[in-house]
């Protein structure tokens, strides 16, 4: 994960006959070939058409400003708008029963709602292009440069989702919100930002009892269900608590057939196929009994995870749900609803320049996009930190139990 997104790219440097010929050693019949594909997919975020965001009356009057404040009435505690006294001690009237004595006349009372302010900003700029030179383009195949400029258009659509979720996630750990159900802060803590162990091993013991908590509270305090991903670091570290879980108490309705040849029931709880959500993530069903839904995963891309490059400094990946920290890899799950965030972009330049043969022979095309993002209910982003091998191990280090009827 990083919070940092700046990025050059050296201007000025139009496709040339050197970058798209299909040869320059000789005249060849064969078309150019794409080396085999890699997992690109864009993963999608939640938080596109927030309901507390007007997008159309922004956009209407960007000439009038960049800056949208939303006006919020916050929370109100219903008890707290109920005045509430003992009445006085029945008086005796004569003979009769004693009956209730209010004094005559009611003092009013009056109680006045409170408003924040959250102010929505564009903080980030994007921009695409691609140029060719024109005067040798029957040398060269002009193909490449049409799906270049259609690459650059699903590469934009791809940053500017990492963006989202890197901000989202920076500000979740960086900026947590309170935990308003006191009966949960003895378990989850005074914040939304929980630790769920300070090791791989005490994380991999408590993840289980975190999510299943965190879930109660969510539900039980917002009356919504959470949305809740990670990435296939967290999905390891779930499984491993359920392989301990059967080996140490037995539990989760995993059995062993006789021949002792393997599991026959909870296969779905270390499937490898899972439901493809078409977004980025695929569905983890592993702990539906538990949590009564599913766990969005993110797909690993290793555009998330040191690029082509293959670089080793995690503190450059951009894997929201991954960092590392003072040499710990930390492992992190994000309870969400589409209200908690707001997201908007707009395209402020779309250009096509033509070449001018006196001047340079380049074609141009090009983008400019600024996007907009920031947290509006940061109660509603849990994030549970815990920790996990930096490297998976292919030991599970659990076997078969003797089956109870032999």
């Amino acid at each position: 994960m990083t919070c940092d997104f700046s990025s050059t790219i050296t201007p000025n440097t139009p496709m040339s006959i050197v970058d798209m010929a299909q040869t320059v050693i000789e005249i060849a019949s064969v078309d150019i070939k794409e080396m085999p594909g890699i997992n690109q997919e864009i993963p999608v975020h939640p938080w596109t058409g927030n309901r507390y965001l007007d997008a159309s009356h922004l956009l209407s009057n960007l000439t009038q400003g960049q800056e949208l404040r939303i006006r919020l009435q916050e929370r109100t505690d219903l008890l707290k708008l109920v005045q509430t006294t003992d009445l006085a001690p029945y008086a005796a009237i004569g003979d009769c029963h004693n009956r209730i004595d209010i004094p005559c006349g009611i003092t009013c009372i009056s109680t006045t709602p409170t408003f924040t302010n959250v102010n929505f900003k564009f903080n980030r700029q994007f921009q695409i292009g691609v140029q060719r030179c024109l005067t040798t383009e029957r040398f060269y195949n002009v193909g490449i440069f049409t799906r270049r400029w259609a690459e650059s258009k699903r590469a934009l659509e791809m940053f500017k989702n990492i963006a989202v979720w890197n901000d989202v996630m920076c500000d979740a750990i960086n900026n947590p919100g309170p935990i308003l159900n006191n009966k949960f802060r003895c378990s989850l803590g005074a914040t939304t930002f929980v630790q769920v162990g300070t090791t791989p091993a005490e994380s991999q013991k408590m993840i289980i009892g975190a999510l299943k908590q965190a879930v109660d509270y969510y539900k039980g305090t917002f009356g919504v269900e959470p949305i809740i991903y990670t990435s296939t670091a967290g999905k390891d570290l779930m499984q491993r608590n359920l392989l301990e879980l059967q080996q140490t108490v037995g539990c989760c309705g995993m059995t062993f057939n006789p021949a002792g040849e393997g599991r026959t029931t909870a296969e779905t709880m270390f499937s490898s196929n899972q439901p493809d959500t078409g977004t980025g993530f695929f569905m983890y069903e592993g702990l539906r009994q538990f949590l009564n839904q599913g766990i969005h995963i993110l797909k690993d891309n290793v555009m998330l995870t040191g690029g082509l490059t293959a670089s080793e400094d995690r503190s450059t990946w951009l894997n929201p749900f991954e960092q590392e920290v003072d040499g710990a890899n930390h492992v992190y799950f994000l309870f969400t609803h589409p209200d908690a965030a707001a997201v908007l972009d707009v395209m402020i330049r779309d250009f096509f320049q033509s070449a001018r043969p006196c001047d340079g022979d380049v074609e141009s095309y090009g983008q400019l996009w600024i996007q907009g993002d920031a947290v509006l209910f940061p109660e509603l982003n849990i994030v549970l930190d815990a920790q996990a091998p930096a490297c998976p191990s292919f030991d599970l280090s659990v076997t078969a139990p003797a089956d109870p009827a032999a």
